[in-house]
């Protein structure tokens, strides 16, 4: 369903795979828990939650994650 409007956005774009991911950028701190969670929270939640070890904004090592657009778009417990 979604392959169609990535492919269409990947023939436009100036890097042709950057439309096949989404991305997440983040500290180490929080990439780790991130990971060991299996889940991505929003920022409301993340700190509602607790979760969020640090504010991206005081950053000693920046971590981006990469994710499958596609797959993550499909994906029915993926949620906007």
């Amino acid at each position: 369903m979604y392959s169609e409007i990535i492919k269409k956005n990947m023939e436009n774009a100036p890097i042709k795979w950057w439309p096949k991911y989404a991305y997440h950028f983040t500290d180490i701190r929080n990439a780790v828990n991130i990971l060991s969670l299996g889940r991505l929270y929003s920022r409301f939640n993340a700190e509602h939650y607790d979760m969020m070890k640090n504010d991206n904004a005081n950053i000693p090592v920046p971590i981006f994650l990469f994710f499958d657009l596609e797959k993550l778009l499909e994906e029915t417990k993926t949620q906007f």
